[in-house]
Order: structure tokens, then C-alpha cells, then sequence
């Protein structure tokens, strides 16, 4: 049960559908502290976890994909990777390296992709 102290602003359903949301997220991981966790230990450690699973045949999902930071990571080790996400803001910002692609059907809160083949 969610505590009922919790402000509405807490809500990640709440405070990441700021148009900016998606922009100031992305920023957190360019430079500076959390930057340096990301490419010297998070990410090192989450290709170690994905890779074993991995397969140009196999999918992945990314559950609160937001800006599509770990979507990418996953997407190069899978076939196909879709990230699901309830912030539009998020998913609007959301980017992909040049060598996958974003289907043009995608639905509202996916951001579907697969890797060039």
C-alpha cells in the first residue's frame, strides 16, 4: 500500500511527464558523478548480466525504459529489444544508436527496437 504521506510529485507516473523530464534525466548521465557510475561500473555490470541471455534471436524488455539508457545497452547484445514506459515525456526524449531502428508504428508508451539486419 503506498504511504499515504507521499506528495504526488513522488510519483514517478506524476513527475516525469514534465516536458523537460526527459531532457534533465538524459543530462544526469552526460557528465559529472553519475556519468562516471554509469561507464565504470553500472554499465560494465549490466552487459555482464545481459550478455549470458543474449542472442541476435532472442528479444529483451526493458520495463521504465525512460530515456532509453539501458534499452540501448540491451540492444546490442538482442535482437530486438522493447522498452515500455508510462512517460510520454521520457519516451519523446527517448534515443537510439545509429544501428538500431524505431518501427513507425510505435504505440504510445513503447518505443520499440531492433537491431539492422
Amino acid at each position: 500500500m503506498p504511504n499515504a504521506d507521499t506528495s504526488p510529485c513522488h510519483d514517478y507516473r506524476v513527475s516525469h511527464q514534465a516536458a523537460e523530464a526527459g531532457t534533465d534525466y538524459a543530462k544526469t548521465f552526460e557528465t559529472g558523478y553519475c556519468a562516471a557510475l554509469w561507464q565504470k561500473i553500472e554499465k560494465p555490470r549490466l552487459e555482464s548480466k545481459l550478455y549470458p541471455f543474449a542472442g541476435h534471436e532472442r528479444t529483451s524488455m526493458d520495463f521504465a525504459c525512460g530515456t532509453g539508457r539501458i534499452t540501448r545497452v540491451a540492444a546490442m547484445p538482442f535482437g530486438a529489444v522493447v522498452g515500455i514506459d508510462v512517460s510520454e515525456a521520457m519516451l519523446m526524449h527517448a534515443s537510439v544508436p545509429e544501428n538500431v531502428k524505431v518501427p513507425g508504428w510505435l504505440a504510445e508508451n513503447f518505443i520499440i527496437v531492433s537491431r539492422k539486419r
